[in-house]
């Protein structure tokens, strides 16, 4: 997510040739393809149950695509116009941006904010079956002590135990 924010921002707060083609050639291809969606399918595949899943992927696929769709009304909308930034605005206060620009900084600004949640509320989670018998298909083959297990089955809400 870093390299994309720092592609995407390359692309909004820069006009020179060579940032451009740094941001589009180097940046912006890793950046996009990090955040493509094999590691959606990693991440959901790691964090579901197999009860879940399929509505996780229901979900991922239905908020891309509506997302998507409202990129391709917002560019088109915005693309017909000029804006005046206000002067407080940093790094680009008092400047003329086109429309597809403005676009382009709130893709930048929803990834800032993607960024910021990955950094404060993202944790690394390994989900441990509580029955001895349950294997997660893309989870490696954990073999979780009885002890462990015990204190695990000790612990869970009844709805864990389901």
């Amino acid at each position: 997510l870093s390299i994309s924010v720092v592609g995407r921002g390359m692309i909004v707060f820069f006009s020179d040739h060579t940032s451009l083609l740094i941001s589009q050639l180097i940046l912006s291809p890793f950046g996009e393809a990090v955040l493509s969606t094999g590691i959606y399918t990693v991440a959901l595949k790691r964090l579901t149950t197999p009860r879940t899943r399929a509505l996780a992927f229901g979900v991922q696929y239905g908020v891309l695509n509506l997302a998507g769709a409202i990129a391709d009304i917002a560019a088109d909308a915005l693309r017909k116009h000029d804006f005046l930034l206000p002067a407080w605005v940093p790094l680009a206060g008092g400047a003329t941006w086109s429309g597809l620009r403005v676009h382009v900084a709130g893709t930048w600004l929803a990834v800032v904010v993607c960024l910021l949640v990955v950094i404060f509320f993202l944790f690394d989670t390994t989900l441990t079956p509580l029955d001895e018998n349950v294997k997660f298909t893309s989870s490696p083959n954990m073999r979780v002590p009885p002890a462990t297990l015990a204190n695990l089955r000790a612990h869970a809400t009844p709805l864990q135990l389901s």
